[in-house]
């Protein structure tokens, strides 16, 4: 049977739910994009204001109520808006999801700062050593905003990757995506032992 989503707002006002999937070997991955409603739209640009909406699903063949299946809490940061007219470009560069490997990082990020990277986000997926929060709390203290680190830990959720040696890679590549991508004109993310090279 088809299921069709639909975005449910605090209103009742409704939107349809749009999905884009992509394949790894035998794994799937789908993004959803829930279009605001006039309500939401309201709601989200009153300062500190939180937003609630529903996902739902809805059987095509016997069209079924709409019946929710979960909840989430959305709020807009206040980012930092690319000037159109801004003669510097924005690169931002996302790791893959790190196990203990952050023995690289330091030489990995100095590297791309000095081809032109401007924002690194550090996907962490465990860090026993502390070696990870040791680099982290440098760069905060000297380059303040430089680095954001996404805590990327599955095993509390029961859930193991198909392929365990990437842990969850092709999830945290949409995740980059749709957290910074509109934040940043060149987006891209990278294995430590992979570097961009300037020709």
């Amino acid at each position: 049977h088809t299921q069709r989503l639909w975005c449910i707002f605090s209103d009742g006002s409704v939107t349809p739910v749009y999905t884009y999937d992509s394949k790894y070997g035998n794994e799937r991955v789908s993004l959803l994009d829930c279009p605001l409603s006039q309500f939401a739209i309201d709601q989200l640009w009153k300062l500190n204001q939180t937003l609630r909406v529903y996902l739902a699903s809805t059987n095509t063949t016997t069209k079924k109520r709409k019946i929710p299946i979960l909840k989430a809490f959305v709020s807009v940061p206040v980012v930092s808006v690319i000037s159109s007219n801004s003669s510097q470009e924005s690169f931002t560069l996302c790791t893959s999801p790190l196990q203990n490997s952050a023995k690289y990082l330091v030489q990995w990020i100095e590297f791309h700062r000095l081809v032109g990277f401007s924002k690194f986000v550090i996907y962490n997926t465990s860090d026993t050593n502390n070696h990870l929060s040791t680099i982290i709390n440098i760069y905060t203290q000297k380059y303040p905003g430089l680095v954001d680190v996404v805590q990327w830990n599955f095993h509390t959720l029961g859930l193991v990757d198909v392929f365990p040696e990437r842990y969850f890679q092709v999830e945290a590549l949409h995740d980059c995506l749709i957290r910074y991508g509109d934040q940043t004109e060149w987006l891209g993310m990278f294995d430590l032992d992979e570097y961009i090279v300037p020709l």
